[in-house]
């Protein structure tokens, strides 16, 4: 009577192609892994292109408050598919606001950055 853990010799062939099909697949896996370094989407959030959202900020302070897809796509050298999704993804109402102005052009408020014409005559700038 064979033993039920004794599997017999016969038919060993129909292990081995299986066996070495699980080992080939998890040597890929593995090597994925390993060779996968954290990229910038996944230290700070959405990041194009190494443009953060400190750089757009930035951008939209250095033309006022207010900043056109084009205009950050002369400042960071996104494409202007990248810079609008990046812009609609920051815009949430408050810190960043879309408007668009009686001529058709979207413009990109930041309402923290924008400047004051008034505040800027009394200060002497």
């Amino acid at each position: 009577m064979m033993n039920v853990m004794q599997l017999p010799t016969d038919y060993a062939w129909i292990f081995i192609p299986f066996a070495a099909y699980v080992a080939a697949r998890l040597i890929r896996v593995l090597r994925h892994r390993s060779s996968r370094t954290p990229g910038p989407l996944e230290d700070n959030g959405p990041q194009y292109n190494s443009v953060s959202h400190q750089d757009v900020f930035r951008a939209a302070a250095s033309h006022g408050g207010r900043l056109t897809v084009s205009e950050l796509v002369v400042e960071s050298g996104l494409t202007s598919a990248e810079a609008e999704k990046l812009l609609r993804q920051l815009t949430d109402g408050s810190r960043v606001c879309m408007e668009i102005g009686s001529d058709g052009v979207v413009w990109y408020e930041f309402p923290e950055l924008l400047r004051n014409e008034g505040e800027e005559k009394k200060d002497g700038n």
